[in-house]
């Protein structure tokens, strides 16, 4: 009793600290809006304005919040929670005798664990697989005749209806070459936890984790295509194979149920021959980069890298920084002097959009920074129209001014901590299908502001992913440290090509004069087939709006609701509550 009591004060006490939050902010907001001209055109409009805002402070991620430690429990209980209100799937009916013949592919070396995966096939209610057993893995392969091939580690086991969500999927979409599919461990005692739930195929993530190899499913007939397996340890020899079959344009597919339940973690001694699959893909594609270990994932033990790309690629494009202020020389000092200290000069420019500032000193350090030709530093004033705070506007006439191939938005309130950032940004534009790059952004008090930006249907908000975690916490998935692809990424620090930039018109002032620019800009770019990456190595620290102040406009959170509001992020599981991704310990959503 007396701990559901301490919950309940908890709750309550939540509560009331959300509700005073709300009629705060809610009630500046609408003395910003007063004092700019902005009445709400509806009692209608002003109400799903007021709810908006409700459920944005349940993100909260505009404000500092103090650095967490993933909470493991929490999400190992809401993942029993939410399995036990799953319900078994429909039967396999007509998928008996219309799906494909599946050969499971185990390479295990003991009678024992052989009888219990025969166990496991035995009561799948999908009854078209073929088991094949050998010590050696390419032995094994060679003895299927399925159409499909299902690799299964030794360690593992299938799921009760893994094989018929695989066939099923198969079914409906007869054309994919390469599924993969969610995971979780069974402990001694027979419990699930620790929940692999995966998204949509990020082929950069797929250079620093395995993520699409267990329980992967692939077409035989493109295996034989692409000259068989390679050399190494079945895992490396697995992940080989799915990054030449990319390469030769498989199509992959993500099957989001859980059909595999994890055993041991691959051997240590399989790393090396992960990291030589991955260095011989980036030879293959003609990038230069090389995989490193950092030192947050070296403790954890596990075979997962970041890509450490060639400083020189800097130098084949060069990149202007745009940095709008507006009488905050405190901020922008700190930021250029880190610019200063971090980058290579040679190679970059500064261009600072001097957002119609009034103040003397503003005036002065702007002029100083010119004739000292910092970063052949650029000044160009913007004046504002009826004193409106217009980011849009300031970074659209920003970029006219950019001549270099890439241009990086940076918020004066950003402080770049070491070298390399940059660089570490920039190489990801040898990939041709890269539009945008972000990085990682701590606050001052270690805590991650930002780590990619996802977005969630239910109201249309977008979301700063792991927002408050400590940066040095492993997180879910390692999401904070793994270069991945994301449905968005922060202005506060984005970097693109500019004639992109220029193509897709820049941001939409017309609808996203102060918030959502950058979001809708990068949504704008998936939808052109490029993709948004999240590089983890460039790490810089973010005040978090400090110069932008309370600047905010509800019209803008419903004109991003009305364009992108029913729009899913492809790159994370539809079972997981995304409210709660923002935030240290992700939740499951009710089933």
């Amino acid at each position: 009793m007396g701990a559901a009591l301490l919950e309940a004060a908890r709750w309550l006490a939540a509560a009331v600290e959300k509700t005073d939050r709300f009629v705060r902010g809610a009630a500046l907001k609408a003395l910003v809006a007063l004092r700019e001209g902005r009445l709400p055109p509806s009692p209608a409009w002003w109400l799903r304005a007021l709810r908006l805002h409700w459920r944005e402070l349940d993100g909260g991620w505009h404000q500092t919040p103090e650095p967490a430690r993933w909470d493991r429990e929490a999400l190992e209980a809401s993942y029993r929670r939410w399995r036990a209100a799953r319900r078994p799937p429909a039967s396999a009916g007509a998928l008996a005798v219309e799906g494909p013949l599946i050969s499971v592919v185990a390479w295990a070396r003991d009678a024992g664990r052989l009888r219990e995966l025969l166990e496991t096939l035995r009561t799948q209610p999908y009854g078209r697989w073929e088991l094949c057993a050998e010590s050696c893995l390419r032995a094994t392969l060679a003895r299927a005749t399925g159409e499909f091939v299902a690799f299964l580690d030794p360690d593992d086991r299938l799921a009760p209806e893994g094989l018929l969500h695989v066939a099923g999927r198969l079914v409906r979409e007869p054309d994919l070459d390469w599924l993969y599919t969610d995971a979780d461990r069974v402990g001694a005692d027979g419990c699930h936890g620790e929940p692999d739930l995966k998204g949509a195929f990020s082929p950069e993530l797929a250079l620093a984790h395995a993520f699409a190899t267990r329980l992967a499913v692939v077409r035989r007939a493109r295996i034989q295509e692409a000259g068989g397996l390679g050399d190494g340890a079945p895992a490396a020899a697995i992940l080989d194979l799915l990054l030449r079959l990319w390469e030769g344009g498989a199509r992959v597919g993500h099957v989001a149920e859980v059909c595999c339940h994890r055993g041991a973690m691959a051997a240590a001694d399989a790393a090396a021959d992960v990291e030589r699959a991955v260095e011989a893909a980036l030879r293959r594609r003609g990038l230069r980069a090389r995989p490193v270990t950092p030192p947050v994932l070296a403790r954890l033990g596990l075979p997962v890298r970041q890509l450490r790309w060639d400083p020189g690629l800097l130098a084949e494009r060069p990149v202007t920084i745009v940095v709008p202020t507006r009488d905050r020389v405190d901020l922008l000092d700190t930021c250029v002097a880190s610019l200063e200290r971090t980058l290579d000069a040679r190679h970059v420019r500064l261009l600072v959009v001097d957002d119609d500032s009034t103040e003397p000193a503003t005036r002065r350090y702007l002029g100083g920074l010119e004739r000292r030709g910092v970063l052949a530093c650029r000044v160009v004033r913007a004046a504002r129209p009826r004193s409106l705070f217009d980011y849009a506007r300031v970074m659209n006439l920003a970029a006219r001014e950019v001549e270099t191939p890439l241009m990086l938005q940076l918020n004066d309130d950003v402080e770049a901590t070491a070298p390399g950032w940059l660089e570490q940004m920039a190489g990801w534009f040898a990939v041709p299908e890269v539009g945008v790059v972000g990085a990682k952004l701590v606050y001052p008090n270690g805590a991650l502001q930002h780590a990619g930006v996802a977005l969630r249907a239910r109201d249309g908000l977008p979301l700063h992913l792991c927002h408050g975690l400590d940066a040095e916490e492993a997180g879910y998935q390692l999401l904070p440290h793994l270069a991945r692809n994301v449905a968005a990424v922060t202005g506060a620090c984005l970097l693109t090509p500019t004639a992109l930039f220029h193509e897709l018109g820049g941001f939409d002032g017309a609808r996203f004069r102060v918030q959502h620019n950058d979001i809708d800009y990068c949504l704008r770019v998936l939808d052109t087939g490029r993709r948004v990456v999240y590089e983890p190595a460039a790490v810089l620290v973010h005040r978090g709006s400090a110069s932008r102040g309370a600047a905010y406009d509800y019209r803008e959170n419903l004109a991003f609701r009305r364009r992108h509001g029913t729009r899913a992020d492809p790159y994370l599981s539809p079972h997981l509550d995304p409210g709660s991704l923002c935030g240290p310990s992700p939740r499951l959503r009710a089933p």
